[in-house]
C-alpha cells in the first residue's frame, strides 16, 4: 500500500534524509487521521528522526508533534520532563507541560508553565502564540492580544511551515477576537 511504499522510500537509519523523513512523518500523521494504524508508522519514523538528529531539541518537537496526536499522554510528558539544557529547551519543556496542565483544565499550574516558557524563550513566537492561545480560551482577550502580538513581533523566529501556521492562526485568532479585522486581515 501507499503508506509502505512511502516508508521504503526513506530507510531507517541515513541521517543525510532527515528533510525526506520530517516530510513523510507530517504525511503519515495526516493520513493517520483516518487510519489510525499509521500512527505506529508515524511514531517509528520519528523515533528514528530523533535518534539521528542527536536528540536534538528540533527531533523532541517532531517526537512531541506525534505523540500528542496519537494523544499519548504519558510518553508525551515522559519526553517533555526529561528535556533539559539552555533556555530554549526549558522554554519547550513549559510550554508543552503547559499546554497539557490546560488540557486537564489545571488552569493555574498551566499559565504559570506558559508565562515562564515565554521568559525563558522571548524572542520564540511560539511561546508567546501557545501563552495567546490558552488566555483566547480563557476569554481574557487583553492578555491574548498582548501574547499575539509579541508572538507576531517574534514571527521570523518559526521556520517550520506546520507550526508557523498555528502561530499565525493564533494571531489572526487573537485580533479577530477583539475586533481588529484590518489587522487580522494583513496576515
Amino acid at each position: 500500500n501507499e503508506v509502505m511504499r512511502r516508508v521504503r522510500s526513506v530507510p531507517a537509519g541515513q541521517a543525510s534524509r532527515q528533510g525526506e523523513r520530517l516530510a513523510l512523518i507530517e504525511w503519515l500523521l495526516q493520513q493517520a487521521q483516518t487510519e489510525s494504524w499509521i500512527y505506529g508508522e508515524a511514531l517509528a519514523q520519528s523515533e528514528d528522526y530523533l535518534q539521528l538528529s542527536g536528540q536534538t531539541l528540533g527531533g523532541r518537537r517532531v517526537m512531541q508533534r506525534v505523540l500528542r496526536a496519537m494523544g499519548n499522554l504519558s510518553a508525551e510528558v515522559k519526553l517533555l520532563e526529561s528535556t533539559t539544557g539552555d533556555n530554549e529547551a526549558d522554554a519547550f519543556r513549559e510550554m508543552g507541560l503547559g499546554v497539557i496542565k490546560s488540557r486537564l483544565g489545571l488552569w493555574a499550574a498551566a499559565e504559570q508553565q506558559l508565562q515562564s516558557a515565554a521568559k525563558l524563550a522571548p524572542t520564540d513566537a511560539r511561546t508567546h502564540g501557545t501563552l495567546a492561545e490558552f488566555y483566547r480560551s480563557r476569554r481574557r482577550s487583553a492578555q491574548a492580544l498582548a501574547a499575539a502580538k509579541r508572538a507576531q513581533q517574534t514571527l521570523g523566529s518559526v521556520q517550520d511551515p506546520s507550526e508557523r501556521s498555528l502561530v499565525v492562526r493564533t494571531i489572526v485568532g487573537c485580533l479577530l477576537a477583539v475586533g481588529e479585522f484590518k489587522d487580522a486581515q494583513r496576515l
